[in-house]
């Protein structure tokens, strides 16, 4: 996992980097990801974050969690939840943050990939991208905490839908069903993360919107949704 932090424009940048893996995430890179996160929020060089944005390298953004990694290592359900714990924890941190978030979608988002966009505050999606929650065609349940964002995001039926179906979503359908919220073509990747936040601190304080988000940031835990998830995903990783 890459972090840059541009000191012009104060946005942040988290890169998933592992190309040969289809950007899956492996145990380093989770740990990774941990660090990245916790001093984001808790270091005082980042009080002037204008913004955030997660993406992937190359032609992936994620996979999820790496397939050899849940098989050799994560492989009970006692193991998964620590998985689970771990990354609801993480990604709850980066959806409650005082910083506005995007997810740069430049490729293909699967599994743990789709869940792992639903922790911004924005998705923005590259127009030959797909999403794709395949939790359910391999006999998985969500284990990132994404059932219950992406109900924040497009309500019941459509998640159930989006979940239950395990379908391809287009950045067209997405657009429509609103769980993005603008497509951009390939040429303009990080640009288009990058204007996106620009349109936040082009006219308005840093700091009120700080304390904005940081209101709306705390509206969007659902702790007992959180407890019956983790118990779905628990009773089917590796039972």
């Amino acid at each position: 996992i890459n972090f840059t932090y541009n000191n012009n424009n104060n946005i942040g940048i988290i890169t998933i980097c592992n190309t040969s893996h289809k950007n899956a995430i492996c145990g380093k890179m989770f740990y990774e990801l941990g660090l990245i996160v916790d001093d984001i929020t808790t270091n005082n060089l980042y009080d002037s974050m204008a913004g955030l944005i997660i993406t992937g390298q190359d032609d992936y953004f994620c996979s999820g969690a790496d397939l050899f990694l849940a098989r050799d290592i994560l492989n009970t359900p006692e193991k998964g939840a620590l998985m689970y714990d771990y990354m609801v924890d993480l990604l709850t941190t980066i959806r409650s943050h005082n910083v506005v978030s995007v997810s740069l979608i430049n490729g293909p988002a699967i599994g743990g990939g789709a869940e792992l966009i639903t922790s911004t505050d924005f998705r923005i999606m590259s127009k030959n991208s797909y999403i794709q929650y395949i939790h359910a065609r391999i006999g998985a349940a969500p284990g990132w905490g994404g059932i219950n964002r992406l109900i924040s995001i497009i309500g019941q039926s459509k998640a159930l839908y989006l979940l239950g179906t395990t379908n391809r979503i287009s950045s067209q359908n997405a657009l429509e069903i609103g769980l993005i919220d603008r497509e951009y073509v390939d040429n303009s990747h990080h640009d288009a993360g990058v204007e996106f936040i620009s349109e936040f601190s082009m006219n308005s304080s840093i700091k009120s919107i700080k304390a904005i988000k940081n209101v709306i940031g705390q509206s969007y835990n659902n702790e007992n949704l959180v407890d019956v998830e983790r118990k779905a995903f628990i009773c089917r990783w590796f039972s």
